[in-house]
């Protein structure tokens, strides 16, 4: 795919890259290119939506009905418990996407709002434009890279050697 053919994607990587798709090759895949032009904007899509429909999914986890329900305490104010729920339960980064996309979702802010609402529609346009490549151009599997830098170190090969005889 050409999106992922980029600058900054780590030689050793597209080397290994390479040598996954001769293999691929070699064992009679046919290799075809293809393009998403709409997938440059993925990376700030993301960072909309994702906070957004974090704050919005994770609302529910008050400790009333939903989530973890430790016990009320004694003159406790409802306010003070959801925040102890919430606070004991939900991890930083959980704490930061919902604070993100509440703000995202703030009616005080409607141009956030709007963004929110046009990182819908391109993810929409995003998904219809893959799905018009892939069924057009008759492809099973794509090849990327899942990082820039080195790959992780795995326990065991994901590959077999090509079989010899």
């Amino acid at each position: 795919m050409d999106e992922f053919n980029i600058a900054e994607l780590d030689d050793r990587n597209r080397a290994v890259q390479q040598l996954f798709i001769d293999m691929l090759k070699d064992r009679g895949a046919i290799i075809k290119r293809f393009s998403v032009p709409l997938l440059k904007y993925c990376l700030p899509m993301y960072y909309t939506i994702i906070p957004s429909e974090a704050a919005t999914n994770l609302a529910r986890f008050d400790g009333i009905k939903y989530g973890a329900q430790p016990d009320y305490k004694e003159k406790e104010e409802l306010f003070d418990y959801i925040t102890r729920v919430r606070s004991e339960n939900f991890g930083l980064n959980v704490k930061r996407r919902c604070t993100l996309g509440n703000f995202l979702l703030s009616s005080k802010f409607e141009d956030f709002n709007d963004k929110v609402r046009t990182g819908q529609k391109i993810r929409r346009m995003l998904i219809d434009q893959w799905n018009k490549e892939m069924e057009e151009k008759d492809i099973d599997v794509v090849v990327s890279p899942t990082t820039l830098g080195f790959e992780p170190q795995l326990q065991a090969p994901i590959l077999s050697p090509k079989p010899s005889g």
